[in-house]
């Protein structure tokens, strides 16, 4: 709990310094990039993260890495402070927090579109996000994935709101109107 608190913290930061500079897509894709770095090589995750290495070097080591992957001055200032204030380790939750800050102030919602295979959300994915767009006012982003326990039909879940247009629950439906 103490570190979500911490993590709204750094990301409502970042997210005024962004919005200063217009830069709320291009520091959520910088972030997002960094992030994978450190994913794909634990060493260095773990490194950044320990407090015996020199902080000096680790930050010089951010700069280094944040210039040649051309990454916003803004973004690379940010992983060295965390660096430096010791909340290298929260930055996946500092990214989760300032994702969501960042569609909100672009007035977007994501969500997903579920089906029984994956090709068939795609080839309807754009109608359904313009029709929930509207429906929402809010710019919806889906991303289709695949549910293979569904029969047929689709689920789009957007936040905590599941809307459910399966096959399976037309069948449940049906089965208990019979059954009354």
């Amino acid at each position: 709990m103490k570190e979500k608190i911490i993590a709204s913290r750094y990301s409502h930061a970042l997210l005024r310094l962004a919005q200063s500079g217009t830069l709320l897509d291009r520091s959520r894709s910088d972030l997002e990039s960094f992030i994978k770095l450190l994913d794909d090589n634990k060493q260095l995750r773990t490194w950044l993260g320990d407090d015996r290495a020199s902080q000096t070097k680790r930050q010089a080591l951010v700069r280094e890495l944040g210039i040649a992957m051309k990454l916003e001055p803004l973004v690379i200032n940010f992983i060295e402070l965390l660096v430096r204030k010791k909340r290298i380790k929260l930055i996946k939750e500092i990214f989760r927090s300032f994702d969501l800050m960042v569609d909100a102030a672009n007035g977007t919602q994501r969500g997903e579109l579920f089906s029984a295979k994956k090709d068939a959300a795609e080839s309807v994915k754009k109608k359904i996000e313009d029709g929930f767009s509207k429906k929402l006012n809010l710019k919806i982003e889906l991303t289709a994935k695949e549910d293979p326990l569904l029969i047929g039909g689709l689920k789009i879940r957007i936040k905590d709101t599941i809307w459910d247009a399966s096959i399976k629950r037309q069948l449940d439906e049906l089965k208990e109107r019979i059954c009354q």
